[in-house]
């Protein structure tokens, strides 16, 4: 039984007593409708050959859950190096997660030797070498508590695994990817919780110091395709394939190229490509940033006001897809606020907590929108001005909000009220105008004296 099985039991769907199996016509036409199959009752009563080859005929077809639940089924066969290559291929696409599919590649794949391969044959192989390093990344974090692996998850066994790729690796080049895993596994090396038996497999310091080695080689020359890092990486950036964006993002910061400012123009480029905003949202938010994408982000929540007889249910967020049981839910998208749109905003209303004064027009949205969560993080983010930072606008959105039903809304609500208002301090300049006025008044009114 694979991984995913024991987590969340069989994608497939039971059946009542022993019917004829499906032919593999019908379950390839179930597969590309997006409906469960029961593969344990497709393959009950063949022979290995068989259901392999069953197996390899579905896969093309298969996405999400059955997809994993046929590599899986297809990594407990012994495979040949052609095979593992398409295995391999198939596991990085089209599934939950890398985490899912990574435990079985490790069983089934020679990643080393298909390193090896790919690195002498065309440079369409770039692709396959990715790929190994996704799935290294992603056994590396399982070992380290970062992604999902059961009990059986062998995390001794990977040791191996990764000093033969990292050998491999260093004489073929590397990608953003690999820069990654090495890092990863680097760190797996120093995890406190390694025992005796991960200890003996090789993880330790002497993995750790080749894993540093390779990363400083890799480093020190060009990447294997794209020309410097920079250009590598701000490509990969741009990349619609979100790991591979992610293991940009990541590879950024061991190959120290700054990615801020392509990040805010992808943005810019796509207002409404979600995967440009979580990429956006995952460096540090500065003013230059900020100035870019809050004017974004609050013409997105104008835009949905302006939709507001046409959207469902615009002022509750209780009876989305997300959160209602019921059957006439609304789409998420069919709400004033989605929860799209809720991801992009509220990174930045954290951020702005932080900076007193500044776009307050985000914050007095935030304040009137018919979402709880905005609303709740923008009093919050205004807990943490001072008083005399907040104007006249923002008070007047605050004391509408006194009788809010949300709890935690209202709580930070009172809290703001029961702080007060406070008067702007005066500022010196302004009272040194003041004083060369009165000046002024008294020596006109010399003047006009002296002509009377």
């Amino acid at each position: 039984m694979g991984f995913w099985q024991r987590v969340f039991g069989s994608t497939s769907t039971p059946e009542a007593g022993r019917p004829a199996p499906p032919s593999l016509e019908e379950l390839v036409e179930k597969l590309k409708a997006g409906a469960k199959i029961n593969l344990h009752a497709a393959f009950a009563d063949v022979d290995d050959d068989v259901e392999e080859a069953g197996l390899w005929t579905l896969l093309p077809h298969a996405s999400g859950p059955a997809r994993v639940e046929i590599v899986e089924r297809l990594c407990e066969f012994e495979l040949d190096a052609g095979k593992q290559e398409l295995v391999l291929r198939a596991a990085v696409e089209r599934v939950p997660g890398m985490g899912w599919t990574a435990p079985a590649l490790a069983q089934a794949c020679d990643f080393a030797a298909i390193t090896q391969r790919a690195a002498r044959a065309t440079p369409q192989d770039e692709v396959l070498l990715d790929m190994i390093g996704h799935v290294i990344a992603a056994l590396c974090e399982a070992a380290l508590g970062e992604g999902p692996a059961d009990d059986d998850f062998d995390v001794a066994g990977v040791a191996p695994i990764v000093r033969d790729w990292c050998k491999a690796v260093q004489d073929a080049g590397g990608g953003p990817g690999d820069l990654v895993a090495l890092e990863l596994a680097r760190l797996v090396c120093s995890a406190p919780d390694l025992g005796d038996d991960e200890l003996a497999a090789g993880w330790g310091p002497d993995l750790a110091k080749q894993l540093e080695q390779a990363l400083k080689d890799l480093l020190s020359r060009a990447p294997r395709v794209g020309g410097t890092w920079r250009e590598r990486i701000l490509a990969d950036l741009a990349s619609d394939r979100p790991e591979v964006a992610v293991q940009a993002l990541a590879a950024a910061r061991l190959a120290e190229v700054p990615v801020r400012q392509a990040l805010i123009e992808r943005v810019q480029a796509a207002p409404d490509d979600e995967g440009a905003w979580s990429l956006a949202l995952m460096v540090r938010l500065d003013d230059d940033a900020l100035d870019v994408l809050v004017p974004l982000a609050l013409t997105a929540l104008h835009e949905r006001r302006d939709r507001e007889e046409d959207l469902c249910s615009p002022a509750s967020q209780a009876g989305c897809e997300s959160c209602s049981t019921t059957k006439h839910a609304a789409g998420d998208d069919d709400k004033m606020v989605p929860k799209s749109l809720e991801a992009r905003i509220l990174p930045l209303l954290a951020t702005l907590s932080g900076r007193p004064g500044r776009h307050i027009d985000l914050l007095d949205a935030c304040l009137q929108a018919p979402s709880p969560n905005l609303r709740m993080v923008a009093a919050s983010a205004l807990l943490q001005w001072p008083p005399q930072a907040l104007d006249d606008r923002l008070w007047a959105s605050i004391e509408a909000l006194d009788d809010d039903s949300n709890p935690q809304v209202h709580e930070r609500v009172t809290a703001l009220l029961d702080r007060g208002r406070e008067p702007l301090p005066a500022d010196p300049d302004d009272e040194e105008d003041a004083d060369e006025d009165d000046e002024d008044e008294e020596h006109d009114g010399d003047d006009t004296a002296a002509v009377r």
